[in-house]
């Protein structure tokens, strides 16, 4: 089954790729791998999600966070593959970073709701390395970001 049929059968509309919010590319292609820049939970060019995990916003809804900012990963990975998302072989590496109070201890939970949209969109191919990171504060103050490498073919 393809990537776009997944999207479909799981009825997902992936969104407009966002614009950055600083002086980068939101993507870059480098020896068969794209790179996705920094994604936080941005819709319709709003942030839907913002404050500290444990203190403004709850595990349920950082997981609703990542989710927003894995489908933007994965519409710019779209856009830059010029709408061929079948040109991804694989996910090398996910990292998660989650604007958290000090006490929060379930990153690995959090980061579990990319792990598994990324199996469910990509099925084999999207299994993954990761890292999941605590930090005290993110852009715009975002509760989380995700950073996203794909392999690709040529």
């Amino acid at each position: 089954m393809s990537v776009d049929e997944r999207l479909n059968r799981m009825q997902i509309q992936l969104p407009e790729p966002a614009n950055p919010v600083g002086l980068y590319k939101p993507s870059i292609i480098i020896n068969k791998t794209l790179h996705i820049s920094g994604q936080i939970p941005i819709v319709n060019g709003e942030l839907k999600y913002s404050g500290k995990v444990g203190f403004d916003i709850s595990l349920d809804e950082v997981g609703n966070a990542i989710e927003v900012s894995v489908l933007n990963a994965i519409a710019i990975a779209k856009f830059t593959l010029d709408g061929d998302l079948e040109r991804i072989t694989g996910v090398p590496r996910l990292r998660v970073y989650i604007n958290s109070i000090d006490t929060f201890t379930d990153h690995a939970t959090a980061a579990n709701t990319a792990s598994q949209l990324l199996l469910d969109i990509f099925g084999d191919i999207g299994i993954h390395s990761r890292s999941a990171v605590g930090v005290s504060s993110l852009p715009l103050n975002a509760p989380v970001e995700v950073e996203l490498d794909f392999a690709i073919n040529s």
